[in-house]
């Protein structure tokens, strides 16, 4: 049973400080409910829920979704577990896998998911991912981060076509870069580019309290392959030696959740993450910020037991309404998640840019 409650994962690491409240989204203004993409996410059989839930377009018709843990299976059991799933979006809809897509090569731990961008190959993606493990600790937090790592895959015409090509430890494109004392740095929370740099955003992760890091390398290399990697640290872009985290409008660290996004639109950097209930909306006219937050929205549960956490917007979705976002939500304890596996689905809704 622990491994099994294991997987679902209710971690200070990747749930900031989120506490169990009332209602399907309490959406006020603007910020409104995008049904037809929930509508896609509601399944009667196989795939049934996951958190991540990020997106990565391939190109103009198709978007490889990838998320971590996945429940699959029947709506009232039996329900299986797995660290991470795919999806293939396209014009006709999606078409969902459970079957766990990434396992570390040496075959300690499990891997879940993060941001990604297109490889210099054709028909590839590079994706981040964070390895974790089991550690001592209260039933649902007995596991601990260990590294991360990227994921060379190349994609197909289906989604069971999506096959991994290699790893790599991200430490070895990163030697010497260190993190803040007491925290865990883990890049790839977020992924972006402008006309000359991939920019990847991550964390300093104090536990209850994560704050924001960038590191680059030059748009034409290769993630996994270039020594041109810097991180952001004291105002300038370095090799070595210890990141430094981003501020906000009033100069104070940013604080942010493990799992984020950030794209350029309009000669600004925008960036939405979660803080508790509160999905956040800022920007930047750098990269390296400061953020300045311009939106707040609280999403509220209403399922005893369900919470919410790691919003992120989707830009290659954006319309008349604004940018599609989504957050994860999950339940406690691990029974009533068997029982009601929708609790485990990503939710959608649209948020204006102006």
């Amino acid at each position: 049973m622990s491994g099994t409650y294991l997987c679902f994962r209710v971690s200070a690491l990747k749930i900031h400080s989120s506490s169990p409240a009332p209602a399907a989204p309490a959406r006020r203004g603007p910020w409104q409910a995008d049904k037809e993409y929930q509508d896609s996410f509601v399944r009667s059989e196989g795939w049934l829920g996951a958190d991540g839930a990020y997106s990565l377009p391939l190109n103009a018709d198709r978007t490889l979704w990838v998320f971590s843990d996945t429940v699959a299976g029947k709506p009232g059991g039996p329900i299986a577990m797995t660290h991470n799933s795919l999806a293939l979006e396209t014009p006709d809809g999606f078409e969902f896998s459970e079957k766990q897509a990434f396992t570390p090569p040496d075959g300690r731990g499990w891997f879940w998911v993060y941001d990604g961008a297109p490889a210099q190959q054709q028909d590839h993606q590079q994706l981040f991912l964070g390895r974790f493990e089991n550690a001592p600790g209260p039933e649902g937090f007995n596991f601990r981060f260990v590294d991360s790592w990227l994921a060379d895959v190349k994609t197909g015409a289906d989604v069971e076509d999506v096959e991994v090509t290699r790893y790599r430890k991200l430490s070895e494109l990163l030697p010497g870069v260190r993190a803040s004392e007491g925290a865990a740095l883990h890049f790839g929370a977020a992924v972006c580019e402008d006309e000359i740099y991939k920019y990847i955003y991550g964390t300093q992760d104090f536990g209850l309290s994560k704050q924001l890091v960038v590191a680059r390398v030059p748009r034409k290399e290769d993630l996994m392959a270039s020594d041109h990697w810097e991180v952001f640290q004291d105002g300038a872009w370095g090799k070595s030696g210890a990141v430094s985290s981003l501020s906000d409008g009033s100069g104070k660290a940013l604080e942010v959740a493990n799992e984020l996004s950030v794209f350029p639109r309009d000669g600004h950097f925008w960036m939405v993450t979660q803080v508790g209930n509160e999905v956040r909306l800022l920007r930047s006219t750098r990269p390296e910020g400061p953020f300045e937050q311009t939106a707040t929205h609280q999403v509220r549960e209403e399922h005893p037991g369900s919470f919410s956490y790691n919003a992120k917007g989707h830009e290659q979705e954006i319309d008349e309404r604004g940018l599609l976002v989504s957050y994860n939500r999950n339940v406690l304890p691990f029974g009533e998640l068997v029982a009601h596996p929708e609790q485990y689905q990503p939710q959608f809704f649209r948020v204006p840019l102006g």
